[in-house]
């Protein structure tokens, strides 16, 4: 069987397996071969070089197997915005017993195939934010029915100098959003939009002891997404903390301070300086346990507070703190529920509270 063959229409030169645009069915006859003509139907096949989006014409020996101008041998793509490609039909109208089987269909006569198409069905999630009363659309993108939302992160973070904090069902952000949803489908286009919520800055979001610990390593505004219970464990935040702590309401609880300083000024509190720029918010500090053996013979200050050593330009606010101070010193300790121990420090605090125990222990 031999190949299929392009005519050129003024010409009538004949070429192996190269396309022509343009040249309807039945006006050539190339030597008792048969032309079949594809009707794209809208569409627009992109060759090699080129692209066309009108008819284009084959000619075959009778008898031949058509063969498919999309095929993977040959490399091209026919594609219609807003639609899918069903395949060849040997009328307009496109109906299913009239499709064109490349496999077991043979030409008997000049034939034209025409395009079948059929409206693309967009199923899609959209990841949205409320800025006052207008709904922005940080990015969208196509799934398949029974899709889960999952591509969230890459988008949420297209927002410049803001930090996502939680995703929604709702426009207001009361909903959360349940992540085992999977979209519904449907007959027409369906855009489920999932509302992201934001707050103004960069910063850590913390739920877990070790995403706290390692906050704290790596400096950065910290944000609470919930209570973290660090189980013992020991914090040490770093000397000069000039970060943003926010607590959003929550608690960190149950971990152990250890003393700072050297012989001579020893001292123990949650941090050991607020630097300038330094804010601890809406947080409670539960379950403390500050911890300041000292050489009592050779320290001629014990510098024991509450939250810090020292301050400077700090802000402070809706701050408690429970707890224990274990030390071997038996003397009075004026400050142990003050905020800063340095009486020099400087900072606005506001509902500041504190409750730590005294646990002397000393040596039998």
């Amino acid at each position: 069987m031999k190949k299929p063959y392009l005519f050129l229409l003024a010409l009538l030169v004949v070429a192996l397996a190269v396309l022509l645009p343009g040249c309807a069915s039945g006006q050539v006859d190339l030597d008792g071969m048969y032309v079949a003509t594809f009707e794209l139907n809208g569409g627009k096949l992109d060759l090699k070089s080129t692209s066309v989006d009108s008819n284009i014409n084959y000619a075959y020996d009778p008898g031949s197997h058509i063969i498919d101008p999309t095929c993977k041998d040959w490399n091209y793509k026919l594609t219609r915005p807003g639609y899918i490609f069903t395949g060849w039909y040997t009328s307009a109208e496109c109906r299913e017993n009239e499709k064109w089987n490349f496999t077991t269909d043979t030409i008997t006569k000049d034939m034209t195939l025409y395009a079948g198409w059929e409206k693309e069905i967009v199923f899609s999630f959209s990841v949205c934010y409320v800025d006052g009363e207008t709904t922005q659309v940080l990015g969208d993108y196509k799934v398949s029915a029974g899709d889960k939302f999952e591509d969230y992160r890459k988008y949420a973070n297209k927002r410049d100098d803001y930090t996502a904090i939680g995703y929604f069902a709702d426009a207001e952000c009361t909903i959360p959003w349940d992540f085992s949803t999977k979209h519904p489908g449907g007959d027409a286009d369906t855009d489920i939009k999932v509302y992201v919520d934001f707050i103004p800055g960069e910063w850590i979001l913390v739920d877990s002891y070790s995403k706290l610990k390692s906050a704290i390593g790596k400096g950065g505004n910290i944000y609470l997404t919930c209570d973290i219970d660090c189980e013992g464990q020991v914090l040490d935040f770093k000397d000069n903390f000039d970060d943003i702590l926010e607590g959003n309401g929550f608690a960190i609880r149950n971990f152990t301070v250890e003393k700072f300083g050297q012989l001579l000024k020893p001292g123990v509190a949650l941090f050991k300086k607020l630097a300038a720029g330094a804010e601890i918010r809406n947080v409670s500090f539960e379950n403390v346990t500050l911890e300041c053996q000292v050489n009592i013979e050779k320290a001629n200050e014990i510098r024991i507070a509450a939250l810090a050593g020292e301050a400077e330009d700090c802000v402070v606010s809706n701050v408690s703190i429970t707890g224990t101070i274990k030390t071997n010193y038996t003397g009075e300790l004026p400050r142990a529920n003050e905020a800063f121990y340095d009486e020099t420090s400087t900072g606005d605090v506001s509902n500041f509270t504190s409750e730590l125990t005294v646990s002397v222990e000393t040596e039998s």
